[in-house]
């Protein structure tokens, strides 16, 4: 697995986009208690589309910098899909387009469902972090509504054909 630097997440080329990014916050006692939950290592989800941009599900699903993820404290893994058609690329842009106009909040209701493996119960007009994730999934490539948590993304991706591009962690990093 490659590790990165800020300079390469920043310089990735574009035909890695859009791509999927699990993150974890180390100091994060809600990022603890997801990992916790899943049995993962990440306890976040997002669509990077392009360099530098991120759509990330916090409080409201919002469009980001990647460098608001560049901190000491979190690990990131980024995924790409190396088929992608460019209409599946465009249908993922619309899909995000869509998320970002709805301006939803975060599905607070979700979250307990997972906690009780219950993965019905939920805001059908909200995400938490994986659901918007895997939102284009479902519409762009007909996969069944699952309500995954990051942690099964991360299991789940490379069995679909997503290539791991690599992780950032600067704990691993010369220096660190």
């Amino acid at each position: 697995m490659r590790l990165l630097n800020k300079e390469q997440i920043i310089n990735l080329p574009d035909h890695f986009f859009p791509m999927v990014v699990l993150a974890d916050n180390r100091k994060s006692f809600f990022s603890k208690a997801i990992k916790a939950h899943t049995h993962g290592q990440y306890s976040h989800a997002m669509w990077m589309r392009e360099p530098f941009l991120v759509v990330s599900q916090n409080g409201r699903l919002a469009e980001k910098y990647i460098t608001d993820y560049l901190q000491p404290w979190n690990r990131l893994k980024f995924f790409s899909y190396p088929e992608m058609s460019e209409r599946e690329e465009s249908e993922i842009h619309q899909c995000l387009n869509a998320q970002l106009a709805r301006r939803s909040r975060y599905d607070w209701l979700g979250i307990v469902g997972q906690l009780f493996n219950i993965r019905k119960l939920n805001f059908s007009s909200r995400y938490y972090c994986s659901e918007a994730v895997w939102e284009p999934f479902v519409k762009v490539w007909g996969y069944k509504q699952t309500y995954p948590s990051p942690s099964e993304l991360d299991s789940r991706l490379p069995r679909i054909g997503w290539e791991i591009v690599g992780i950032y962690d600067p704990t691993l990093l010369p220096g660190a």
